[in-house]
This record gives C-alpha cells, sequence and structure tokens, in this order.
C-alpha cells in the first residue's frame, strides 16, 4: 500500500459506488451471528493509522 492523494482516494470511492450499494443490499439477508467476523485485521490498521507518520488516506 502507498499514500493516496484525498483526490485520488475519492475518485476510487466513486467508482466503487455501484459495488457498495449491491454489498449494502445483501446486508439485510446476512444471519447476524456473522457480525464483525471478518474485519479485524482492519479495525487493528484503523486504530495504528491514526498515529502513522504518513497516513495512507486521510479519513
Amino acid at each position: 500500500m502507498v499514500p493516496i492523494s484525498q483526490t485520488a482516494g475519492q475518485q476510487i470511492l466513486f467508482r466503487l459506488q455501484p459495488l457498495i450499494r449491491e454489498l449494502v443490499a445483501q446486508q439485510e439477508a446476512l444471519d447476524e451471528d456473522l457480525t464483525g467476523l471478518c474485519c479485524i485485521g482492519q479495525e487493528i490498521r484503523c486504530m495504528q493509522h491514526e498515529k502513522q507518520y504518513t497516513r495512507l488516506y486521510i479519513s
């Protein structure tokens, strides 16, 4: 992973909108017991992110 600009980050998110909508629509069908099982690594990275000298993407 490399640092990206705010503009590049927004462009990526804009292009991902159709996929994001699709994934959000699928959420109602998920079993509640599965909530939070896949994101522990992402959560740890988010906690570490704010203390990095160079951020990957300013959130």
